[in-house]
């Protein structure tokens, strides 16, 4: 008896244990397909919608912020989703890679060429991330890879995700986006090569622009109407205000656009016998000071671009901005810098760049 009870019973509950949750897992496992591609269709329909969505916003000169906010965050949330499909196809190569024949050194070898290419496709997806944005589905999104289950949860969740940002303002939203007006069409070539070089700066180049197209008061300190666009170094600071100055509302307002290099201000600024400058020392304000005191951007609307500028004392260049200037009403300047502390100097809000991730 003692022996039934300590070994016998426990064998057999055992036994019926394993045979009820292989009968739940061959059940519910059976489903699974269906329910990652209903999923998978789901996702692919929003992210159509979506990405026409975003192509007709990005196609308009928008300068509402927070259009531009929700349009961002459009595009953010698009790229997740086809990031979350790129992730379930690379999981669907490595799974049909384990299930061929181990000793077949070409197959294995066909299968890690697929993987490596599924894996550079997700890698060019992944960094259009937003980092604010991941933590509610990373779990799911970027979790290790498998089959059934855990592709249906991946693409639920990027589904629910997509749903969340459609759900209640898109109408309002397609809306007002058509009212505002079309860009001009521009040749083909010159529009592809702009469009890559920028690629996830949509919104901010809009800031810039709206900065621009901007009517300063004039006759009234201070005298300078300054833009600092801030970023780390190779970030795409210099792309992106090339981008904005190219734009035609741009370049019919200004009637010179001219850009400036470090080692030219400093120049300026410096002794004619200097050839050693300090990145603090007081020659690069002179440099400024001296560029915008020169008679032919007096004639008409200019806008000046420093690029890469070195740090300025906040107190000079104050009284700087505080002085009336030679240049001609409406013009503007528009610095690009790595040091934070030199997004003081403008007169409106910085535009800070962060690397796609």
């Amino acid at each position: 008896m003692e022996f039934t009870k300590e070994v016998v019973v426990p064998a057999a509950l055992s036994e019926i244990l394993s045979r009820i949750f292989s009968f739940l897992f061959d059940t519910f496992g059976r489903q699974a397909p269906g329910a990652r591609d209903a999923h998978r269709r789901r996702l692919e329909q929003l992210l159509g919608n979506i990405g026409s969505m975003v192509e007709e916003a990005e196609g308009r000169h928008i300068t509402n912020q927070q259009l531009l906010a929700h349009l961002k965050a459009l595009t953010v949330g698009m790229y997740r989703g086809r990031f979350a499909l790129e992730v379930t196809d690379l999981d669907d190569v490595r799974n049909a890679g384990g299930e061929g024949d181990d000793d077949g050194v070409e197959g294995d070898d066909a299968t890690d060429a697929a993987v490596a290419a599924a894996g550079k496709r997700s890698f060019a997806l992944r960094t259009s991330f937003n980092k604010a944005k991941r933590s509610r589905v990373t779990r799911l999104i970027l979790g290790g890879g498998g089959a059934g289950d855990d592709g249906a949860e991946r693409l639920a969740a990027a589904v629910e995700d997509l749903e969340s940002l459609t759900r209640d303002y898109m109408r309002e939203f397609i809306m007002l986006v058509q009212g505002y007006p079309r860009k001009v069409d521009r040749p083909v070539r010159t529009t592809l090569y702009m469009d890559r070089c920028v690629f996830g700066r949509h919104v901010e180049k809009e800031r810039i622009v709206d900065f621009l197209l901007q009517r300063p008061p004039s006759g009234r300190a201070p005298f300078l109407s300054v833009l600092a666009v801030v970023g780390a170094k190779k970030v795409g600071k210099t792309t992106l205000v090339k981008h904005a100055c190219d734009d035609e509302r741009v370049r019919g307002r200004f009637a010179r656009i001219e850009w400036f290099e470090t080692p030219d201000v400093v120049r300026r600024g410096g002794r004619p016998d200097q050839t050693v400058w300090e990145s603090d020392g007081p020659e690069y304000l002179a440099g400024v000071r001296r560029v915008l005191g020169e008679p032919r951007f007096a004639a008409g609307r200019s806008l000046l671009v420093f690029e890469d500028a070195w740090p300025i004392d906040e107190s000079a260049w104050s009284a700087l901005a505080a002085s009336p200037s030679a240049l001609a009403d409406g013009s503007k300047l528009l610095f690009t810098c790595r040091d934070a502390d030199l997004a003081r100097l403008g007169t409106v809000e910085p535009v800070v760049l962060h690397r796609l991730q």
